[in-house]
Formats: structure tokens, C-alpha cells, sequence
């Protein structure tokens, strides 16, 4: 589902540079997306 986040860390997508907002943004994105994986395992 969204478990190629990792890969694009380093590199720019699509010409745009990874900015420090850019970065704080897909940090957060992937904070909420391991609590919510968390969640679903626990719920089960």
C-alpha cells in the first residue's frame, strides 16, 4: 500500500527538491501511517 515511501528519501520526485518543508511533511506522513498500521494490527 504505501510501503515504497522509504525510497524516495534522498532523491527528488518529479523535479522538485526536497525541501526542509517538504521533508518535515513526509516525516509526518510517515508518523501518522505507522500509528495507523499500528492501530490496524492491534484492532484485529
Amino acid at each position: 500500500m504505501s510501503g515504497g515511501k522509504r525510497k524516495t528519501k534522498r532523491r527528488t520526485r518529479n523535479g522538485v527538491p526536497q525541501t526542509a518543508e517538504h521533508r518535515a511533511f513526509l516525516k509526518r506522513a510517515r508518523a501518522e501511517d505507522a500509528a495507523f498500521r499500528k492501530r490496524l494490527r492491534g484492532g484485529k
